[in-house]
This record gives C-alpha cells, structure tokens and sequence, in this order.
C-alpha cells in the first residue's frame, strides 16, 4: 500500500518521536519538506536528500485528533 503526501498532513517518521507535518515546496509542488527532510508525493525521499527517514504513518483526521495534533488551517 503506497502513501500520497499533501499539504499539511501529519506524519510519522522512522526514528523520530514526535509527528511532523509535511508542507509543500512552494517552488516544486512535487517536493514536501518534513522536518529538515524532503520527499516526493508519493513519500520517497528525494535524491538530494537520501538519508531521510521513512514515513511510517499518515494521520488522518480521526488519528491526528487523537494524538492530540493541531488540525487548525495554516497558511
């Protein structure tokens, strides 16, 4: 089962204990930064960037809201 990323979805990443939130490159809309990692929309680490860690988890609304995660626009 592959993942799609978004703007603004929480994550979970390999080795990291607190979820982050993906947001897109402004520049390259195929591009999302994750804490100081970059992906592509399918949730692959970008060449650039080889050592990011893997996306666990997605969150989805039921799941973020339960771990207590900021659902709140942003902008």
């Amino acid at each position: 089962m592959g993942i799609r990323l978004y703007d603004g979805v929480w994550v979970r990443l390999e080795g990291v204990e607190q979820p982050a939130r993906a947001f897109r490159d402004k520049a390259n809309p195929g591009i999302f930064h994750i804490d100081s990692f970059d992906y592509d929309v399918d949730g692959r680490a970008v060449r650039a960037n080889p050592d990011a860690p893997p996306i666990l988890e997605l969150f989805n609304l039921e799941t973020a809201k339960a771990a207590g995660l900021d659902m709140r626009s942003f902008g």
